[in-house]
């Protein structure tokens, strides 16, 4: 079982981003990063939420790929939008399930983005004047993407675990790798929202938590971090018992841990909650950090 230290200080928790908590998002940009965890755990608004404000404040939109079925449900749909149209930002959704031509569409954008910085370029030198139409793109998710590309599958395929990890796994794997190319010609972010698998039986995965993302294995090598979204369920005794005495009801906080990074502080973590916001006359989901955890590493545990 994964350990984590709380943080005594909860002074140097910044107010308005959970992931700018768990690393400088600066060291991620022009890649991109995954976030996964198991089904109902905040991942897509978290994602949604993180998008809109780096494009608010860099200048740019958003535009998000989707083959999940939960943004047909009105009320997922509305808190999605609702965080977009309260950041004022151009967003696009679109919706695809085949994970091929997902990556044509994100190479054939990224030329086009490519083309347009370097018109631009032409005739200012400064990069940091240029827009692109999108700054940010979003993928979600990869477990659906996933899920598609097996309906399409031969019997024999779907039968046997090896045979359809070895298919599916390289066409997500160009998935991230278009998504990371978009990112850097937009000199901007990628995310992508994966599903979780439990390793139970086979130690904890990176020596720190109980789940992997799936399907990831290769698509991980073209991403610059990973994080995993934790429900109550799946918190450490100690973090439990600080929320609880917070006031906070356990079901209504998730907790994000930074499992990978290419520049290293992987193990920490922040818990948080989401509150209901006006914007106007939106309203929209906050993500509101409480107070960050320290997971200790399974190889720390043993010296």
């Amino acid at each position: 079982m994964s350990k984590a230290r709380i943080k005594r200080s909860t002074r140097d928790i910044l107010p308005d981003t959970v992931l700018g908590n768990l690393m400088d998002l600066e060291s991620v940009r022009r890649i991109t990063t995954i976030i996964y965890g198991r089904s109902m755990t905040g991942k897509t608004l978290l994602t949604i939420y993180e998008a809109a404000r780096l494009a608010k404040l860099y200048g740019g939109g958003v535009l998000v790929y989707t083959s999940e079925p939960n943004y047909v449900v009105q009320s997922t749909y509305n808190a999605i939008k609702g965080i977009l149209e309260a950041f004022k930002v151009k967003y696009e959704i679109k919706f695809e399930e085949s994970a091929e031509k997902l990556s044509m569409e994100l190479f054939k954008l990224t030329r086009e983005l490519k083309d347009d910085r370097e018109s631009f370029l032409a005739d200012e030198k400064d990069i940091n004047k240029w827009t692109p139409l999108w700054r940010v793109v979003v993928v979600d998710s990869l477990g659906s993407l996933a899920a598609s590309e097996e309906d399409h599958m031969s019997y024999f395929m779907r039968r046997y675990a090896r045979s359809r990890s070895s298919s599916i796994t390289p066409v997500l794997a160009r998935v991230v790798r278009n998504v990371s190319r978009f990112a850097a010609e937009a000199y901007g972010w990628g995310f992508a929202i994966a599903h979780a698998s439990s390793t139970a039986g086979t130690g904890l995965y990176e020596g720190l938590v109980e789940y992997k993302p799936s399907f990831t294995e290769k698509a991980i090598h073209y991403s610059g971090s990973l994080v995993w979204l934790a429900s109550p369920k799946d918190f450490p005794e100690n973090v439990k018992s600080k929320v609880v005495k917070m006031g906070k009801r356990l079901k209504d906080v998730k907790m994000a841990v930074l499992v990978m990074h290419r520049t290293g502080g992987v193990g920490k973590g922040i818990v948080f909650e989401f509150r209901e916001e006006n914007s106007g006359d939106t309203k929209y989901p906050k993500p509101n950090p409480l107070f960050s955890v320290e997971y200790q590493h399974e190889e720390e545990e043993m010296i």
